[in-house]
């Protein structure tokens, strides 16, 4: 014959499905706080610093290109003194870069930084054929013959008899004119 149940057995049913529900959430909060922990850990550890690497990496190629730029510009060579500091953080921080880098990033840390020795190869090499300019600007070659500078009035000289304005010379500047 089967049993009635009574309501001091229905409630302890009740009781225990609550409870293992209780559980049962419990231990999948305790696995989200611990996967939350190893998130953090990551980015404490890794990701922030990489972060940081690459900024200072960004920080110092500018730098060195508002040192070109100054030069460019100016001619001063203070402005060579701020590239060429920015060159010397440049070893130290692309090390940093690269040692920091796991083995996803390595490829992506690797193009960067080879994009920047190229930028800095060509601004090395810009830096040193200007170094003796008058002008602080690259020399031109001479042009040819058949391209010599005429004014549309005739009236008025050439313009290789003009005072250079950033270095003041009266003789025939070489620097190109932008």
């Amino acid at each position: 014959m089967r049993r009635d149940r009574s309501v001091g057995f229905l409630l302890t049913r009740a009781f225990v499905v609550l409870v293992s529900l209780i559980v049962c959430s419990g231990l999948v909060e305790t696995a989200m706080v611990l996967q939350q922990h190893k998130v953090v850990r990551e980015l404490t550890t890794h990701v922030q610093p990489l972060r940081l690497a690459n900024a200072g990496l960004r920080g110092v190629l500018a730098d060195a290109q508002r040192g070109v730029r100054g030069y460019s510009l100016t001619g001063d060579a203070q402005m060579l003194s701020v590239f060429r500091a920015a060159m010397l953080d440049y070893t130290l921080v692309g090390r940093s870069l690269r040692s920091l880098a796991g083995g996803d990033e390595a490829r992506a840390v690797d193009a960067q930084l080879t994009r920047a020795d190229a930028w800095r190869s060509s601004a090395r090499w810009w830096v040193t054929t200007t170094a003796g300019s008058t002008c602080g600007r690259p020399r031109a070659p001479a042009p040819p013959s058949r391209f010599t500078y005429r004014c549309p009035d005739l009236s008025f000289p050439p313009r290789r008899g003009l005072i250079c304005r950033p270095c003041g010379q009266s003789r025939a500047c070489t620097a190109p004119r932008w």
